[in-house]
């Protein structure tokens, strides 16, 4: 008896930021399972609404002292596009939370 795969794809996506406090937690999608298949192709999409709001960095936000520089400093390029600037730092943000 010749056994196969039913393979499926999960995908975990960030779409808005925690709360103050709140942990980051993932909108976790699921592909539907291609029953014994070695070679499955999936023709399904999903679409999820980011809204990563900036966040306050005074230091009553987070409830400690402020920092004047993260602790994983990332040195971003001279940008004319405002929208790009502001979402790398919100990564770098969200990464120096993230390690902490």
């Amino acid at each position: 008896r010749r056994s196969a795969s039913s393979p499926y794809c999960r995908v975990y996506v960030y779409p808005t930021r925690p709360a103050e406090g709140a942990l980051l937690t993932p909108t976790v999608w699921r592909t539907p399972t291609r029953e014994r298949n070695l070679s499955p192709v999936w023709d399904v999409t999903d679409t999820f609404v980011y809204e990563w709001k900036s966040p306050d960095l005074s230091p009553k936000t987070y409830g400690r002292p402020h920092i004047s520089s993260p602790v994983h400093e990332v040195s971003l390029p001279e940008s004319d596009d405002k929208m790009l600037d502001e979402a790398l730092m919100t990564l770098q943000i969200l990464r120096t939370e993230m390690r902490e």
